[in-house]
């Protein structure tokens, strides 16, 4: 996979306390109508389903070899 285009936001120690994220926090990203929108996930929810022993699974949505586009596991490849 080869990267396009790397984009960095800084966020300042306050906003992230007010958002309640931190660096452990899974973080989705889109683009629609020329829009980025950043998503940040409530890790809590997830804390059952993800396990890094298992991150590349078929069921492992959130591993960063999964690719959503086509339901598959970028390591395998």
């Amino acid at each position: 996979m080869e990267i396009k285009c790397k984009v960095e936001i800084t966020l300042t120690d306050e906003l992230m306390e007010a958002l309640h994220i931190n660096n452990d926090t899974i973080v989705i990203a889109s683009i629609h109508d020329g829009v980025v929108t950043l998503e940040f996930e409530n890790e809590d929810e997830y804390e059952d389903e993800y396990d890094e022993d298992n991150c590349c699974s078929e069921e492992c949505q959130y591993c960063e070899y999964y690719c959503r586009s086509c339901g598959t596991c970028k390591l395998d490849e």
